[in-house]
């Protein structure tokens, strides 16, 4: 998850934005409606070392077909990691989540395993990454 710098890598934390974006979709749209990313442009702010990230994805605007979104990385201490504007997830095509688990952040939330780390959604459209 860290590349040879010691620090997230970027690729780690643009798959973790791109799925707090899809959850968000998903909690936005329901579980009829699919999406898939049709462009995704990320700022890195601050290396992640170690600890929880969070993240916050707002709806910028929700059309028919696509949803504009814009998610804000954070780590435990509240500085930003990240920010990244979504131009748009098209509403018809596919995604999944499941659970199985609480993370360790404060307000808890449904733990997912992957290749990656664990990555947990939260109440609101938020998600988070333990490194």
């Amino acid at each position: 998850m860290k590349n040879r710098y010691k620090i997230l890598h970027g690729g780690i934390t643009a798959t973790f934005i791109d799925t707090a974006m899809g959850s968000s979709v998903f909690q936005e749209v329901g579980r009829d409606r699919r999406s898939v990313t049709l462009d995704l442009n990320i700022s890195f702010l601050k290396p992640a070392v170690e600890g929880w990230l969070t993240s916050q994805t707002r709806v910028i605007k929700k059309g028919r077909i696509i949803i504009v979104l814009e998610t804000k990385v954070a780590d435990e201490r509240d500085r930003l990691i990240a920010r990244a504007a979504d131009g748009g997830m098209e509403r018809r095509v596919g995604f999944s989540r499941r659970g199985i688990g609480t993370c360790g952040a404060p307000d808890g939330g449904t733990v997912s395993g992957g290749a990656g780390g664990d990555r947990a959604f939260h109440p609101g459209g938020g998600s988070c990454l333990h490194l």
